[in-house]
């Protein structure tokens, strides 16, 4: 299967999935899989799973690159507490 075609599926599911979704949430489904990807790997690294396996999960060989250029701030403040942005597990909002 080719990398477009996952890509391209990617892309209808999100824009399926955020439909009906709050203003918030929906200003999610204009992103694209690249950043998915980017905001993926950061959640993995920032809920403790090993450098080595999110680089390689992400396909990446050097964390020079990941860091560079696809490390994201994921984290906010809600109640003076840091956390998670809002992202969509399951079809839920989890904040």
């Amino acid at each position: 299967m080719a990398k477009a075609t996952i890509s391209a599926w990617v892309v209808k599911l999100l824009k399926f999935a955020y439909r009906h979704a709050s203003e918030e949430d929906a200003r999610l489904a204009s992103t694209s899989v690249h950043e998915i990807r980017a905001l993926a790997a950061s959640i993995a690294l920032q809920s403790n799973f090993a450098l080595a396996e999110v680089l390689r999960a992400a396909t990446w060989a050097t964390p020079g690159v990941f860091a560079a250029f696809y490390l994201r701030d994921v984290s906010g403040l809600r109640d003076g507490l840091h956390v998670l942005s809002p992202c969509v597990v399951a079809g839920s909002a989890v904040h």
